[in-house]
């Protein structure tokens, strides 16, 4: 057994918890296991107006965003979307970050993030000048995993009239 089979562990969601984890779009993924890296949050227990460290892959990056700032400066800003075996997260990058190189799959590092009211009363966060976003290039980090899987319909007990005679 690899030292990865011995750490990865695996977590089964229902159908309707992995759908909304994975917008549907796979049956499984592997994920790191945000909590047990060092002194990350996962992403369900964020809470308004706190800074949190995350990690998580990226499922979603946005064009970047130019904008004119009210002192005549040019601004940008690039969301990218996140998650972890917990739930996922819109992050808005400010500034420099927005210039990272990502790609969707990539695992990321953030800290100092922001976490701020989003779009129809969900959170969001804020990725800016005191924030650090790191591409975790494995196996070099060493993260723990887990693989968040489909388990399927919930088989139930049989009606009286199916029980085999």
């Amino acid at each position: 057994m690899t030292e990865r089979d011995q750490i990865e562990t695996r977590v089964e969601l229902t159908e309707d918890q992995l759908r909304e984890l994975l917008d549907g779009r796979r049956d499984s993924i592997r994920v790191p296991d945000s909590g047990t890296q060092a002194n990350t949050t996962p992403i369900a227990n964020v809470e308004l107006d706190r800074e949190y460290n995350l990690v998580g892959i990226v499922s979603d990056i946005d064009d970047i965003n130019e904008f004119q700032r009210n002192d005549g400066d040019t601004g940008q800003v690039r969301n990218i979307r996140i998650q972890d075996r917990t739930g996922a997260l819109r992050v808005a990058l400010w500034g420099e970050k927005a210039d990272k190189k990502l790609s969707v799959g990539d695992t990321v590092h953030v800290t100092n993030v922001e976490i701020q009211d989003g779009y129809q009363d969900t959170f969001e966060g804020s990725v800016g000048w005191n924030s650090m976003l790191n591409v975790v290039q494995e196996p070099d980090d060493p993260l723990y995993w887990v693989t968040v899987v489909n388990s399927g319909p919930e088989e139930s007990e049989p009606e009286p009239d199916e029980i085999p005679q």
